[in-house]
């Protein structure tokens, strides 16, 4: 799962450096479903819809408002997913962080990466294989202790 995760951010962040135009049109229910526009599941939406279409004449994109307000897609500079979750047998649902919370999401991961390499400095040269290595080894010690 982390390596699909890993290449959808991949993806919406090489659009995003592409910087995709958007274009909304207001329109009726069933006009914007003829359009091919995608509504998301479970949400209620008025007889007027607004319909946003990311990319040009061959677009990634094109659904019912979901609060996108950008006219470029390149205003939303970066994307972290920071959860998943199953909505249906074969579809999952991701939540994103955008913009500067996406920057302040991936610093408080990392403050929290440099307090645990601190911590197992003297033991470790590779951040993230010598933290779970380290922590691993904790979590033998604990449970040896238990038995």
């Amino acid at each position: 799962m982390e390596e699909e995760i890993s290449k959808t951010e991949n993806i919406v962040n090489n659009w995003i450096k592409a910087k995709l135009p958007v274009h909304t049109d207001v329109m009726g229910i069933e006009e914007a479903r003829l359009t091919g526009a995608t509504a998301l599941f479970g949400e209620k939406y008025e007889d007027k819809v607004r319909v946003v279409t990311v990319g040009g004449e061959k677009p990634i994109s094109k659904e019912f408002c979901a609060g996108t307000h950008v006219k470029n897609i390149s205003q939303i500079r970066m994307t972290k997913i920071v959860s998943e979750s199953a909505i249906s047998a074969g579809s999952r649902r991701i939540e994103a962080a955008c913009a500067d919370a996406a920057f302040e999401y991936l610093n408080e991961k990392a403050d929290i990466l440099d307090n645990l390499a601190h911590k197992f400095k003297s033991q470790f040269d590779n951040k993230k294989s010598s933290i779970l290595s380290g922590l691993n080894q904790q979590r033998d010690a604990l449970l040896n202790e238990m038995e």
